[in-house]
């Protein structure tokens, strides 16, 4: 009798011990296959990721995607495994009228083994397989359960952060640019308007050096003509006293 209460105890705790084996938290990453080809911003893969605590076999947990096609697939979760890991029941509570509507409402398989992830919309998504990483156990969890998404928002703002600053650096390095291009534009304009007012004032001396020596030479000319009917003039003056003396 006593052998016989001693081999009950003992099944029933190993089975108790085997019923929570499955404790901890898990998670899974993966690309799932997405066809509306209406929405610009959605990748033709969403990147999917699920985050479940097994605690004394319930489930809790989330599925999102880390893209910036927002409101697709993304839900908690909740459910129940078996003491095999086989999950008997899940709950998805979708953020989103469409969630409700088109996104993952079931999974199945073992927690240990190959899962599928099922929504409604067939015509958006496909059955798909994943498996789960078992990566802290809810013992030894000192840090806040499913931080993962926390950590993706962080690192999606640190990246925009960064985009944005590499934006305004690209911005003020086309305004530098531009500065200096026209800059440089308005100093070749400045030089070339200086260069043609200098050629104008070069053309504009040379025309009166020209006109001043031409009236120099017109004015000599002149002169030279005038002297030279003066002294035409006098000869004949000359030439006539001589004539009248002759004949006087």
């Amino acid at each position: 009798m006593k052998i016989f209460l001693f081999s009950f105890f003992f099944l029933s705790s190993q089975s108790l011990l085997a019923e929570y084996d499955f404790d901890g938290i898990y998670r899974s990453q993966f690309l799932l296959p997405f066809k509306d080809f209406y929405r610009e911003k959605c990748p033709k893969d969403l990147p999917i990721t699920i985050e479940l605590e097994i605690k004394k076999n319930k489930i809790k947990g989330e599925i999102y995607n880390t893209s910036l096609c927002d409101g697709y697939q993304d839900a908690s979760i909740t459910g129940e495994i078996d003491i095999y890991g086989n999950f008997i029941k899940t709950k998805f509570k979708h953020s989103s009228i469409n969630g409700r509507r088109e996104d993952a409402y079931k999974i199945e398989g073992n927690l240990s083994g190959e899962l599928i992830l099922k929504s409604k919309a067939k015509f958006l998504y496909r059955n798909q397989k994943f498996s789960l990483t078992k990566y802290k156990s809810e013992k030894n969890n000192e840090t806040t359960l499913f931080k993962g998404k926390e950590d993706q928002k962080d690192l999606e703002l640190k990246e925009l952060k960064q985009k944005q600053l590499k934006d305004q650096k690209d911005l003020e390095l086309k305004e530098l640019k531009q500065k200096q291009l026209k800059d440089q534009k308005d100093l070749e304009l400045k030089e070339l308007k200086q260069k043609q007012l200098k050629d104008q004032k070069d053309l504009e001396l040379k025309e009166l050096k020209q006109k001043q020596l031409k009236d120099q030479k017109d004015l000599e000319l002149k002169e030279l003509k005038q002297k030279q009917l003066k002294n035409l003039r006098n000869k004949q003056e000359t030439l006539k006293k001589s004539t009248n003396l002759m004949f006087n």
